[in-house]
């Protein structure tokens, strides 16, 4: 014969019940997933209509500046050929993103 157990698990999800510091905090989280999304927007699939400065041949606006890359460039010593290479996080959202949470309060808890 088994033995069976149950085990619940519950948390606060109105933010009405969160510590004022936290609360205070959600619209900050809001604020950089923002940033995060229009950096990450696959905006070639979803066919999305941006600015476009006709002069600078340049894309505008916010989604187009949160896309901006801040990739390394190096040189190499024998052709002179100058390469660049981005890794995840080097977008303008993305640093954005990361700074803002970074500053976030969190909720620390106790388990007993």
């Amino acid at each position: 014969m088994g033995c069976g157990y149950e085990l619940e698990f519950s948390y606060i999800t109105n933010p009405t019940h969160l510590d004022e510091t936290l609360r205070g905090a959600i619209s900050q989280v809001l604020r950089s997933i923002m940033f995060r999304t229009a950096a990450e927007l696959p905006l070639e699939d979803c066919g999305c209509w941006m600015r476009i400065d006709q002069q600078a041949d340049t894309r505008t606006g916010f989604i187009a500046r949160q896309q901006e890359s801040f990739g390394k460039t190096s040189v190499n010593p024998l052709t002179g050929i100058q390469s660049v290479s981005f890794q995840y996080g080097e977008m303008r959202g993305q640093k954005a993103y990361a700074e803002i949470m970074s500053k976030i309060p969190r909720h620390k808890f106790v388990l007993l």
